[in-house]
């Protein structure tokens, strides 16, 4: 979780996350994913390609 946006009274605050349950995070051999293969298949889904230096950050040989 983070913090995203903060009113500037401090009344309120908005956090940005991601839950998973853990029976979702099940990779090709049916074991738990490491978590560069949960941080993987976040950026996967979320990829519109826009940020093309990202792919080299994270390591494709691991899935």
């Amino acid at each position: 979780m983070k913090t995203m946006s903060r009113d500037p009274d401090n009344d309120y605050d908005i956090d940005d996350g991601v839950y998973f349950a853990k029976e979702d995070l099940v990779g090709k051999r049916y074991a738990e994913m490491t978590s560069l293969q949960a941080r993987q298949m976040v950026r996967d889904a979320v990829d519109d390609r826009k940020f093309k230096g990202a792919r080299r950050n994270l390591r494709q040989d691991s899935l």
